[in-house]
Order: structure tokens, then sequence, then C-alpha cells
């Protein structure tokens, strides 16, 4: 019994002394505060802004993540469960009609505004 304690302790002090990896600039860059989760929500009066169905909405970003996509409000918009998975499964209309709702709202913004930039702080 008294072996299994200090067993415990010893794998304890192991997982301490791991330190934590800092996050990138891009990666703090593309992450969506609470703030700006709120801002859309109060943009898109908390509904998809395709069916404006106000159940299951979910944030998606217009320019991905995975390309430098900010999470900043001009380059997310909210979707319900279904189009937003529809989205993401290639479904045509529904991208015509991200691009446009976007395109509508933010009509003097391109989409290299909207991605992280390493060189210039991340804002152009």
């Amino acid at each position: 019994m008294e072996y299994l304690k200090e067993d415990q302790l010893k794998k304890k002090k192991k997982r301490q002394k791991i330190p934590m990896r800092k996050k990138s600039k891009r990666s703090l860059a593309t992450k969506i505060t609470i703030d700006v989760r709120m801002d859309v929500k109060v943009r898109d009066n908390g509904k998809c802004t395709i069916c404006g169905t106000m159940e299951n909405i979910q944030i998606h970003h217009f320019v991905p993540r995975s390309l430098g996509g900010m999470g900043i409000t001009n380059n997310l918009i909210s979707l319900c469960q279904f189009h937003h998975k529809q989205l993401h499964d290639g479904n045509g209309y529904i991208l015509e009609h991200v691009k446009q709702y976007m395109k509508d709202l933010y009509p003097n913004v391109n989409n290299n505004e909207r991605k992280y930039n390493k060189f210039n702080g991340g804002n152009k």
C-alpha cells in the first residue's frame, strides 16, 4: 500500500516537470474569443444565416483556420449544425450563400484581410 503511494508521487512529480508549450501567435489569432463570439451572435441575431433557426448554432470561419483565417468578426458567420456540416461537405448552394452574406456585410474586406500575416502582426 505504501509502495503505491510512493509510486504515484513519482509519477506526479514527473508530470509536473514537463513545461507547457506556448501557443503560437497564429494559433491565438485564429481562436474565437468570447467577445468576438458574442459580437457575431448579436450581428446574426443568434440565428443561422441560412435557415433562421436558433437551435444548435455554431460559428464558422469564412476563411478556414487551416489557411490562417483569423477569429475576427468579419471572418465569422453563424450557422446551424446542419448547415455547418453541409458547408463542410461541399454543398455549393450554402457556400455561395455564405460568400454573398459576407460580401453584403463587408463589401470592402477581401480575404487577405481575414488571414493571419505574421509580418503585419496578424492584422492584415
